[in-house]
């Protein structure tokens, strides 16, 4: 069974150590780093963890964020979602989530864990949105 844990809860860290995903960059943030950053309340690290197996099948860090529209382009994209202001839509700035890493284990790659883990994330979001009356605009 696959648990979800946000990464301060966990007693052992060395389970950590043990996660791969095929990429240095991404298994050094977890191994090294994340819990750093979740101390600092720089990002927030959430674990999907596999209790039969006792492993970590993957993770997500996200903070929060802006976008900001820069460009007529980004103008034109954003118009089509939200209101831009009408004197100065250039400069603009937009509250945002940014997903700042996110892996899954070799061992579970291509077996749909990512998409569950994305999913899980959005309905945290849009859960959110209704708790703490925030707006929403979804775009990828």
């Amino acid at each position: 069974m696959i648990k979800k844990y946000n990464i301060s809860q966990l007693i052992d860290l060395n389970i950590l150590n043990k996660f791969d995903c095929g990429e240095q960059i991404v298994n050094d943030f977890i191994r090294n780093r994340a819990c750093i950053y979740e101390d600092q309340n720089l990002m927030s690290t959430t674990i999907f963890y596999d209790t039969d197996k006792k492993m970590v099948v993957g993770f997500y860090s996200i903070s929060s964020s802006i976008v900001e529209v820069k460009s007529y382009y980004d103008v034109k994209n954003f118009n089509e979602k939200v209101s831009m202001p009408e004197e100065n839509p250039l400069g603009a700035s937009f509250p945002a989530i940014e997903i700042g890493w996110f892996g899954v284990s070799i061992e579970m790659q291509r077996r749909t864990i990512g998409t569950s883990m994305m999913v899980t994330l959005f309905e945290d979001i849009i859960r959110s949105r209704y708790i703490y009356n925030m707006d929403l605009v979804m775009s990828l």
